[in-house]
């Protein structure tokens, strides 16, 4: 039913019981309830409803099922601002996948009906005035004959034929005919807006019971034109029925209505792109006009009580600027004013309203101005929060600049040690190697005088060598500044050259997932280092067997890359180490715990991160994040992100 929504008219589909089967984006605009809640809702469960329209629209529907035919008719709805709307409703019986249901369509006829009752008013208004004129002239014709005499306004007499039985003194002298000249004629030889057949047919069909009222065009004898009212009703003029007419000149109304609709023009002009309220207020608190901006807040508010209409109150608003015209002769007002908006959020306008003077000094009206300053009292609020927080805050951030202090005091303490651990590494591989050859030779020129627990003492020999070896060189690859030498690579190349370096037990699983059209610049033989102790680190996590899945994905110019055990995981105990920054931490029975800050360090040097997240029972996921294009110059924090399995937790050092 997608073309219901091609309606600019609200339209729904119901069912022969009342409910929705399908509703148009105008009919869910005007009861300012989604789609998806009306459908299947019956139509007297809509709060929008009057309880007459209510009741007019179930007995229609009883007609309807009945087989009657229903003529279109009026109903009322109270809309999303809380106004009275009426709407003229069409009904067609359709079928409807498969069964019979009603389209229904509303016309907004709101405007017309109000346009309607002003007009009625208006020929009301009218209609008292000329007969009560109409009265007396038929009381008496030589009052009568007085009485239009003296009017200024021009009266005649027309029959039912289209011509002039008696014209006053007025419309021989404003139309420059006489008398005689006049009665031969009738008003189509001095009306330019209409033709004979038009005067004619208004003649015919003159009411019986009103007055009616139209605006012309009459021209003088001299060719002059003449813009006029016409109020006509039908009479009894010396027993026949005919025609009073009464024609007032509306040259200055219209001079005047033209002037006024040039000033309004031009104030709408000026306020239309203003985003203020500007509004113009009678003495009796009635809105005599507002700009653009408040009408699309508020439609139809001319004309009403701004109180009512602005804040809903039965009472002027307290601390009212106008009042304080009005009553206290203020030349200007100006203050604040809270209240809640329509969503329920509270909000903030500046009222400043000044007075409206005639040309004697008198106040005849106020102009008031309305500014929304919800933005500027919400930036004083916030303001006023942080300055209440300034003096937290400072003894926060002094605390935490005494704890960097103190890391800082550590870091150089590490950093010396570090240095002197480098040097002392250096100069213990001259006697391991030493040994090494000396245990190289015992066993190639005495190998068969050792005996086999001889050649066992030599492997020892060996493997503590190798082994020593191997913190030495952990010991040189932390300390020493890292140089990167930037090449295109993919994560499947450099986990392909990573895994030709581990011997990978038969009871552990390796699963490449990694993705070789992920292109991104990085030292390959230093990620492969990354690669390397990270799997055997998850190797040696899973002494029982298990499995190890390496992923990668590219994230917002970013490449994760995700290493997965299945191992022990770690400890609330071993995170919190972690998240400390415990240096040289390990876990293991053997090693200096050299590996992972290796590998923080590679990635850092890389403009990355390393994502630990860990459950106990269940593994290990390691991710490496690095940037895609590395910049060449970079300002680096050691970042470790630890996630204890109920969220993330970062600590940063410099």
């Amino acid at each position: 039913m997608a073309l219901l929504n091609f309606l600019a008219d609200p339209t729904v589909i119901v069912d022969e019981k009342g409910n929705f089967l399908a509703v148009n984006d105008a009919a869910e605009s005007l009861s300012g309830v989604s789609k998806k809640e009306l459908i299947d809702k019956n139509f007297l469960e809509m709060k929008i409803l009057t309880p007459e329209s209510k009741a007019l629209l179930l007995e229609n529907l009883r007609k309807r099922l009945q087989g009657l035919h229903i003529e279109p008719y009026e109903i009322s709805l109270i809309d999303r601002e809380g106004q009275t709307r009426y709407f003229e409703l069409k009904a067609k019986r359709i079928d409807y996948a498969g069964q019979p249901a009603d389209v229904v369509i509303l016309r907004d006829i709101t405007r017309r009906k109000e346009n309607l009752r002003r007009l009625k008013e208006y020929a009301e208004r009218m209609e008292e005035l000329v007969s009560e004129k109409v009265k007396q002239i038929r009381e008496s014709e030589e009052k009568y004959r007085e009485l239009i005499n003296k009017m200024n306004d021009t009266v005649w007499v027309i029959g039912l034929d289209g011509k002039f039985i008696d014209v006053n003194d007025a419309a021989v002298r404003v139309l420059g005919y006489s008398r005689a000249e006049l009665l031969r004629m009738g008003p189509s030889d001095i009306d330019s807006s209409l033709t004979k057949e038009q005067i004619l047919n208004l003649i015919r069909n003159m009411p019986a019971d009103h007055i009616q009222v139209f605006e012309t065009t009459h021209r003088t004898k001299e060719g002059k034109e003449i813009p006029v009212e016409i109020s006509s009703s039908l009479i009894t003029y010396q027993g026949k029925q005919a025609i009073l007419s009464i024609a007032r000149e509306i040259t200055e109304r219209k001079k005047m209505a033209e002037v006024i609709k040039r000033e309004r023009d031009l104030l709408e002009a000026v306020t239309e792109n203003v985003g203020a309220g500007l509004v113009i207020i009678s003495r009796d608190y009635r809105i005599l006009w507002a700009n653009k901006y408040l009408r699309q807040y508020n439609p139809g508010c001319e004309g009403k009580i701004c109180y009512s209409t602005f804040n809903h109150l039965t009472t002027v608003c307290p601390d009212c600027g106008v009042r304080k015209i009005f009553e206290e002769g203020a030349s200007l007002d100006r203050h604040e004013y809270a209240f809640t908006g329509i969503d329920g959020k509270p909000m903030w306008a500046e009222l400043i309203a000044t007075p409206i003077r005639d040309e004697r000094g008198n106040v005849v009206a106020a102009l008031e101005l309305t500014v929304d300053i919800t933005e500027k009292k919400q930036l004083q609020n916030k303001l006023k929060e942080y300055s209440e927080k300034l003096e937290h805050l400072v003894e926060q951030r002094t605390a935490q600049l005494r704890e960097a202090q103190s890391k800082l005091l550590k870091a150089e303490r590490l950093a010396t040690i570090g240095e002197l651990a480098a040097m002392v590494g250096h100069d213990l591989r001259n006697p391991l190697t030493g040994i090494m050859g000396a245990a190289y030779y015992l066993k190639t020129k005495y190998s068969a005088e050792l005996g086999a627990n001889g050649k066992e003492m030599l492997e020892t020999i060996e493997k503590a060598i190798r082994y020593s070896n191997k913190i030495i060189n952990d010991l040189m690859e932390y300390s020493r500044d890292l140089k990167l030498e930037y090449t295109e690579t993919n994560p499947k190349i450099i986990l392909q050259d990573a895994l030709s370096r581990i011997e990978v037990p038969e009871k552990i699983s390796v699963v490449d997932s990694t993705n070789a059209r992920l292109k991104f610049k990085a030292d390959k033989e230093k990620m492969r280092d990354v690669f390397v102790r990270i799997i055997q680190n998850a190797i040696d996590a899973m002494p029982k067997g298990g499995t190890v899945s390496i992923t990668s994905r590219k994230v917002n110019g970013k490449l994760e890359i995700t290493f997965k055990d299945t191992g022990a995981g770690m400890s609330k105990e071993t995170l919190s180490k972690l998240e400390g920054g415990v240096p040289l931490f390990t876990t293991k029975a053997r090693g200096m715990g050299f590996g992972l800050p290796i590998c923080r360090r590679i990635v850092e040097a890389h403009g990355g991160k390393i994502h630990v997240e860990s459950t106990i029972k269940k593994g290990t996921a390691v991710t490496i994040i690095i940037p895609v294009k590395p910049k060449t110059e970079r300002t680096r924090k050691e970042n470790w992100i630890i996630n204890k399995g109920d969220g993330a937790l970062v600590f940063s050092g410099v």
